[in-house]
């Protein structure tokens, strides 16, 4: 709906590093991947529209078991670059006011992380004009200096960059419109180092448990 902030729950990519399908591969507790990252946006108040591969069915099991909205991306089987999950999610919701573009892989951000990314934005839309372009990206904080903040995820886009998001290319994601628009960006300190994990071999499966 209109006025709304959209999640985009990114879940169509193939994992080949991991040697598996790695969002639906069990963490300490037992449970998978992606359902560690659902429930933690479920938790924070966001209901997310999930991309995943057409002939996914295990992984649209899971998310119809969540009560999550899933999209197939294609019409065939075969893993997808983030561009094409983004753009499918952005044509699907586009009276939303903005996106939050999460990795299913990212298991790790905390529930709080989200809420603040989520009340940042709507704060930094009030202060600055709902026609002007904003975008929200957590930094990892870890001590007092500024310098020393690490770029993370998830990103959060106003609807000003619907064409550009719709443009991408290849596996970039957002990268491109951050770098192009610097003046639009918002940082967000955090001290959670969930912004900056994903889950790449089965080694990384293993803590963050805490929420």
């Amino acid at each position: 709906m209109e006025g709304e902030l959209q999640v985009l729950l990114l879940a169509a990519g193939q994992g080949s590093r991991f040697g598996g399908d790695k969002l639906l591969a069990p963490m300490a507790d037992g449970r998978p991947v992606l359902q560690h990252t659902c429930e933690r946006l479920q938790q924070a108040g966001l209901t997310p529209l999930c991309l995943v591969r057409a002939q996914d069915y295990p992984l649209q099991a899971l998310l119809e078991r969540l009560g999550i909205e899933w999209r197939a991306v294609t019409a065939d089987g075969r893993a997808q670059p983030m561009s094409v999950s983004l753009q499918e999610g952005v044509k699907a919701s586009a009276d939303a006011d903005g996106w939050m573009i999460v990795l299913g892989d990212m298991p790790f951000v905390a529930v709080e992380t989200y809420r603040r990314l989520q009340q940042s934005y709507w704060q930094q839309r009030q202060s600055r004009g709902e026609d002007a372009p904003l975008i929200v990206r957590p930094f990892f904080q870890p001590g007092e200096t500024p310098a020393a903040m690490q770029p993370g995820h998830p990103v959060i886009f106003s609807r000003q960059f619907m064409w550009s998001l719709r443009q991408l290319t290849g596996d970039e994601g957002g990268r491109s419109v951050i770098h192009a628009y610097p003046q639009a960006l918002y940082r967000l300190a955090v001290t959670d180092a969930g912004v900056l994990r994903d889950v790449d071999q089965p080694a990384d499966l293993q803590g963050g448990e805490q929420r």
